[in-house]
């Protein structure tokens, strides 16, 4: 019998619950409202911090300071996105994640600072270029009960251009039938929301719409 843990989440869906029926979740490490789905499991939950990295990177560290180059890369790669660098406009970082984010500086790549990583992380989370409709749709997409809803309402935020997703969907009624598909698919009702900014100029008020309805 295998145990779980979960990572940035403390409740699995319902299709996940199912495919490990029978299993234990044994620890969790989160930053998010607690659900207490798993009431028995121990680890971590701290609502706020700014990285579920900085929990699992504290675990790691307090086994052995000789992370593999490749762990330590990652933690402090996600560590530093969650954080967004740790900018005092964000906020998104604590001192708690800033005191982990220190230990796994030596995993910043040679030849580059903070800053210049940072970006470089940035510039590649955000290039879709290589995604279809449908990966597009599903790379930061989320479901919920709605009031009004029978069922489960997807909420899909397009990292893409409005204009550059039609395109590469074939057209506007394509990319209504890519949609649809994908809802059906998934079993959402048939009304669902995706915010795309229509132009690069636009991206950031997409993004301040999606904080405040998801």
């Amino acid at each position: 019998k295998r145990s779980l843990v979960l990572t940035d989440h403390n409740k699995m869906t319902e299709k996940v619950s199912n495919i490990f029926e029978g299993q234990e979740v044994e620890l969790i490490y989160d930053h998010h409202t607690k659900t207490d789905a798993h009431p028995d499991a121990g680890g971590e939950i701290v609502v706020g911090l700014g990285s579920a990295c900085t929990l699992v990177a504290e675990q790691f560290l307090k086994r052995s300071s000789d992370l593999p180059p490749e762990m330590g890369r990652l933690l402090a790669g996600v560590i530093l996105l969650d954080t967004r660098n740790f900018s005092p406009e964000e906020n998104k970082g604590t001192p708690r994640d800033e005191a982990v984010f220190g230990q796994l500086r030596a995993f910043i790549p040679e030849g580059m600072g903070q800053d210049a990583w940072y970006k470089a992380l940035t510039d590649a989370r955000t290039d879709v270029s290589h995604l279809s409709v449908k990966e597009l749709l599903m790379l930061d997409l989320k479901a919920a009960h709605i009031d009004g809803f029978e069922g489960r309402v997807g909420w899909a935020a397009m990292m893409a251009t409005l204009d550059d997703t039609m395109e590469r969907a074939g057209g506007a009624a394509a990319l209504l039938q890519a949609m649809q598909d994908f809802a059906h698919a998934r079993g959402f009702v048939d009304k669902a929301l995706a915010l795309a900014p229509s132009t690069e100029e636009h991206r950031s008020l997409c993004e301040a719409v999606e904080a405040r309805l998801v």
